[in-house]
């Protein structure tokens, strides 16, 4: 669309299937704060309001509807990187979010960001989810652990040992919370999905497997 952002975002709504809504609109935000070819930095030299850290609020605002001023300011993310790989800026980046939906939004994503860039490096995102405001660290702790075995299916038992550094009436939840994602996640791969599932830890494990 030349950089016109309001008529992209018109064009998720009138292509993307409902569920797939979300999805679309957070690529739209995502080409302009994650460039990665050069035609994705023409694109974004046509913009006549290029957002900064210092004036990405204010250009998230301009848009209208909830769900693209949420996912304009989650897909912001890269200009705050350091405090959202360490979890210690994620309380003041997921504030002043439109409503409880984006910012429950907003902290889910910045989970799964921090699980996908500590690939094997448990420890590294448990330190940065015990620096989320207590009634989230559950979210980042299962998140960002789903995260993990999601980008690498073979290792199952990094995505576990994350949930074992969780606080302890965290731990079960968030391994219950793998176990539950594991037949989305592997789909009808079997084979891979009860090598994760010998990672899991008794009672779970015998979940995990469930019926062939």
């Amino acid at each position: 669309t030349n950089a016109d952002l309001p008529k992209a975002l018109n064009l998720c709504n009138s292509v993307a299937p409902q569920e797939y809504q979300r999805v679309c609109i957070q690529g739209v935000f995502m080409q302009i704060y994650q460039p990665l070819e050069p035609d994705d930095y023409e694109l974004i030299a046509q913009m006549p309001v290029k957002p900064t850290k210092a004036t990405v609020r204010q250009f998230c605002a301009t848009f209208k509807e909830a769900i693209y001023v949420g996912s304009c300011l989650e897909e912001s993310w890269p200009l705050f990187r350091d405090g959202i790989l360490d979890g210690s800026g994620v309380s003041a980046f997921c504030s002043g979010q439109p409503n409880a939906i984006e910012t429950d939004m907003c902290y889910t994503s910045m989970s799964a960001i921090i699980g996908r860039m500590s690939l094997g490096a448990p420890e590294k995102a448990a330190k940065a989810c015990d620096n989320f405001p207590a009634d989230r660290r559950e979210v980042c702790y299962s998140t960002s652990a789903q995260a993990v075995l999601e980008e690498n299916r073979t290792d199952g038992a990094r995505a576990v040992a994350l949930c074992e550094l969780a606080p302890a009436d965290i731990v079960e939840n968030c391994i219950n919370f793998l176990v539950d994602h594991a037949r989305f996640i592997f789909g009808s791969d079997t084979r891979a999905r009860n090598l994760f599932c010998e990672a899991v830890p008794s009672p779970d494990k015998a979940q995990c497997i469930g019926p062939q």
